[in-house]
C-alpha cells in the first residue's frame, strides 16, 4: 500500500467538509474528521468519523458506511447515534492531530509538514496509506491547481508511506504509544538538526526515546539555548544520567545555562566522580582556558615505558573517542605537566623503551586564566589539535580541543559541521 504506487489513494482533504447522506441521499451532516485506532498494524484502519451537523459532532462506526469519495460519504443506514463524540484512548483524528502537522520522514531523515493525508480503501476497510509532504496539496486545498496549470506549473506531491513516518504522540491530547526506533538509530548530528526544528515538547519527546550515549551525543550538537530548554525540563535524575554520558567540558557549559538550583539539582544526582569533574570546570570564567577545557585526556607518569603506556590504554574503562597524544606528568603523586607523547610514536616504538626517550618536552600550554579567544588564535597558528591548559604549578588540569577553539574563530553555520575530534 505504498502511496506512490497507488494512484487511487484518496487525499482527505478531498473529504473533509463534504456531505454525509444516507442511502436515499438524505443529507445527514457533513465529514468533520476521520478516526483510526493506532496499534500495530502497518497501516492502521479507520474505526469511524465525525458527522458535523449544525454544533454538534457525533461519532459514526465505519461499519455503518456504504461507500467514501472525493463527493461525500454515504451511509447504508440514516439511523446515527447523536450522542456527542468523545475521543476515547489509542484513537487519532486525521484532521486535527496529523493534517498540517510535522512528522518525521525516517527514509530522507528530516521534519516535514504533513499537507495532506493520503487513505486507502479495499472492500468495506478504509486504512491510512500515507502522508503527502509536497507542495500539491496545499495548492489543491487552495483551490489553485488548475489556475497554476494554465501558468505552466504543476505542484509536485511527495507521497510518503505510513510505515516510513513518524508521528509526535505529543501532540495528541489522548495516550499514544510511539516508539521513535527509527528516529533513535540515525546519526546524534541528523537527530539533533530535527529536535532544532520541532517544538521544545516535540523535542522533548524524541529526547525521551533515546538511550543516554545518544542523547548526549545528540544535546552536543544543539545550540546552548535548545540544550538548556531540553535538560530544565527533563526530570532530574534522568538529566544527570545524559549529563554523564557527555563530555565534561560540555557538561559544564550547558549546567552554566540552567538555573542555578535546577544545575545543583542535576549535579547532586550525578556519580561523583563525574560531578566533581564538572564542579572544577564550572569554578572558571566562561570566557577562559579553563572554561574552555577538558578533563577527558589520558596523562600517565614519567616512569612508563611505551609498553605501559598500551597496557595501561587495554586496561582503562573509559577512554576519548580519538587519542592523539598522550599527557606526561611527573609523578602519580605530582601532576605537574613534563611533556607530550604523540601516540603513534609509542605504538611504533619498543615496549621497553622509557617514555621520557619519546616525550616532547618542548611544547605549548597555557594557564588556566588565558583568555579564550588568545587560546584558539593560538592553536590556529601552531596547527595544533590539542592545547594543555595548567595552573600556576604546572599541573596539569585539561586540555583544550579544535573543536572547541573553532567555535571562536569560525562562523556560526561552520561550527556544527566542524568534527569533534575528542567527544567521547
Amino acid at each position: 500500500m505504498e502511496p506512490e504506487d497507488n494512484p487511487d489513494a484518496l487525499p482527505l482533504s478531498l473529504v473533509l467538509g463534504r456531505p454525509v447522506r444516507s442511502p436515499q441521499g438524505e443529507l445527514l451532516g457533513r465529514v468533520g474528521d476521520l478516526i483510526v485506532r493506532i496499534g500495530t498494524e502497518t497501516h492502521p484502519p479507520v474505526t469511524g468519523f465525525v458527522s458535523r451537523t449544525g454544533n454538534r459532532d457525533y461519532f459514526v462506526s465505519w461499519q455503518q458506511v456504504q461507500s467514501m469519495h472525493a463527493e461525500g460519504i454515504q451511509l447504508t443506514s440514516a439511523r446515527v447515534d447523536l450522542r456527542p463524540f468523545a475521543r476515547r484512548a489509542g484513537e487519532m483524528l486525521l484532521a486535527r492531530d496529523l493534517l498540517d502537522h510535522k512528522v518525521i520522514d525516517i527514509a530522507r531523515r528530516r521534519v516535514v509538514r504533513v499537507n495532506d493525508v493520503l487513505l486507502h480503501s479495499e472492500g468495506s476497510v478504509c486504512r491510512l496509506a500515507g502522508v503527502d509532504a509536497g507542495s500539491g496539496p496545499i495548492f489543491r486545498r487552495l483551490g489553485l491547481t488548475r489556475a497554476l496549470g494554465f501558468l505552466g506549473f504543476r505542484p509536485r506531491s511527495s507521497p510518503l508511506a505510513w510505515n516510513t513516518v513518524e508521528f509526535f504522540a505529543s501532540e495528541v491530547p489522548v495516550h499514544l504509544a510511539v516508539s521513535h526506533a527509527g528516529t533513535a538509530e540515525m546519526h546524534p548530528v541528523e537527530i539533533a538538526g530535527m529536535m532544532e526544528g520541532v517544538s521544545l515538547r516535540q523535542s522533548h519527546e524524541i529526547l525521551g526515546a533515546l538511550d543516554d550515549e545518544t542523547a548526549a551525543d545528540a544535546l552536543e550538537e544543539m545550540s546552548p539555548e535548545r540544550q538548556a530548554d531540553l535538560v530544565e525540563s527533563l526530570d532530574s535524575e534522568r538529566a544527570a544520567d545524559i549529563l554523564e554520558e557527555m563530555d565534561p567540558d560540555d557538561a559544564a557549559d550547558l549546567l552554566a545555562d540552567l538555573p542555578q538550583d535546577c544545575a545543583q539539582e542535576i549535579l547532586g544526582r550525578m556519580e561523583p566522580e563525574e560531578s566533581e569533574e564538572v564542579r572544577e570546570l564550572l569554578q572558571y570564567p566562561e570566557q577562559s582556558a579553563g572554561g574552555m577545557m577538558t578533563t577527558d585526556l589520558v596523562a600517565v607518569p614519567r616512569s612508563f615505558t611505551a609498553g605501559e603506556v598500551l597496557e595501561h590504554l587495554r586496561r582503562s574503562e573509559e577512554l576519548p573517542q580519538v587519542i592523539h597524544d598522550i599527557y606526561v606528568v611527573a609523578s602519580r603523586e605530582d601532576q605537574r605537566l613534563v611533556g607530550v607523547a604523540p601516540l603513534r610514536e609509542i605504538v611504533i616504538s619498543p615496549p621497553e623503551r622509557p617514555l621520557g626517550e619519546i616525550m616532547e618536552t618542548d611544547f605549548i600550554r597555557v594557564p588556566a586564566s588565558e583568555n579564550d579567544r588568545e587560546v584558539a588564535r593560538m592553536m590556529a597558528r601552531y596547527d595544533l589539535l590539542a592545547l594543555p591548559v595548567v595552573d600556576g604549578q604546572g599541573v596539569l588540569l585539561g586540555i583544550v580541543t579544535v573543536d572547541d577553539a573553532m567555535e571562536l574563530l569560525l562562523p556560526g553555520e561552520w561550527t556544527t559541521r566542524f568534527p569533534r575530534f575528542f567527544r567521547s
